[in-house]
């Protein structure tokens, strides 16, 4: 049996690959025989959110750094806001807040799969939003609660989430 053959067999790649060192074959020669497309690598996304801030931290093999977006409607916006009028200030807040949603929206369509946590509804209506639209169907989304937590407390989450699905050989 030729290493051709025992691809078309296997038809995995990573089953493929891992019998091809474990038999001693050579490696540049699968390589040239496996369909790297379907080896993509998948990529993984944490966000913890409340209603003012989403901490985005991207899994791989490791944490990368946290990046932050912040919502727009501040404290200061609420108090202006509602000495003119209550339904004035919910209707800014609601239009700042689908701002936030749409930005955080705009980068989790990078990823194929993203975990939600936070201690605020924000999650879910994030979630609620996105799914209001069919580009994000492909995607693996999920949503967890989670206290308040610090920056080492949010990585450790994510990494543990993640950690928890990767294929072990």
């Amino acid at each position: 049996m030729d290493k051709c053959e025992i691809n078309v067999i296997l038809n995995g790649c990573f089953v493929t690959y891992f019998l091809a060192l474990f038999l001693n074959f050579d490696v540049a020669t699968i390589n040239n025989n496996i369909n790297c497309k379907t080896m993509k690598t998948i990529k993984k996304l944490g966000i913890w959110m409340d209603h003012s801030n989403a901490h985005l931290i991207e899994f791989s093999s490791e944490i990368k750094e946290t990046k932050t977006i912040t919502s727009d409607f501040t404290f200061q916006d609420r108090e202006e806001t509602l000495q003119r009028s209550e339904s004035e200030m919910h209707n800014k807040e609601q239009h700042k807040q689908t701002t936030f949603y749409k930005s955080l929206a705009s980068v989790i369509e990078n990823f194929d799969e993203v975990l939600l946590f936070g201690p605020t509804d924000a999650k879910v209506e994030l979630y609620n939003f996105i799914k209001e639209h069919h580009k994000y169907d492909k995607i693996k989304i999920e949503v967890k609660n989670a206290d308040k937590m610090t920056d080492a407390e949010q990585h450790h989450f994510v990494k543990d989430y993640f950690k928890r699905f990767e294929f072990k050989m």
